[in-house]
């Protein structure tokens, strides 16, 4: 066993040179494992994902007029720290960064197109597509990382240049995608 030498400020130095300051391991293990499980709780993976359960129909009465997107269905839940509130997407407590992606298809309508995200009533990004009324239209919105506060509403919408019936492709083809940052 080797011998220890006491220094002024309660460190010790012993026969092979190490320094100590004879804290139990047991308290230096468990000063670890609580940082360790910070860490792994700063790293939970809180997103969402809300999409349309089938096709749907959608009267469009006026040109470029804002409609909302009528989720149906949350298709993808990670944690805690967001909700499905009115066809939106709820922003929970400690949340201040979200990354927002979306995808809308469509036809019937001919004319100029435009899906967006907003977050309230203010524009987050949007997509135009001149849609022909015998094909299908895609609209993706890239991801974009957006400041928020708790009790925001990120929805999605989309308008037109010209009156009539939108058919909304439902299931994968129509979605909002909402990650937490931090």
């Amino acid at each position: 066993m080797s011998k220890s030498i006491k220094l002024k400020d309660d460190t010790y130095i012993d026969s092979t040179g190490v320094v100590h300051n004879r804290d139990l391991l047991s308290d230096i293990l468990e000063n670890i494992n609580n940082h360790l499980n910070t860490i792994d709780s700063s790293l939970e993976t809180n997103a969402m994902t809300i999409c349309l359960s089938a096709n749907k129909s959608i009267g469009v009465s006026s040109t470029w007029t804002y409609y909302y997107m009528q989720f149906d269905t949350v298709d993808l839940r990670l944690g805690d720290k967001l909700s499905f509130e009115g066809y939106s997407v709820k922003i929970g407590a400690g949340v201040h960064h979200v990354r927002v992606s979306a995808n809308i298809m469509f036809e019937g309508i001919n004319g100029y197109c435009v899906a967006g995200v907003r977050k309230g009533s203010n524009w987050i990004s949007e997509g135009y597509y001149r849609q022909n009324t015998t094909a299908y239209g895609i609209v993706s919105l890239s991801p974009k990382i957006i400041s928020v506060n708790q009790g925001d509403l990120i929805n999605m919408g989309f308008g037109a240049s010209a009156t009539g019936t939108m058919v909304v492709a439902g299931g994968p083809y129509t979605y909002l995608h909402v990650e937490v940052i931090d």
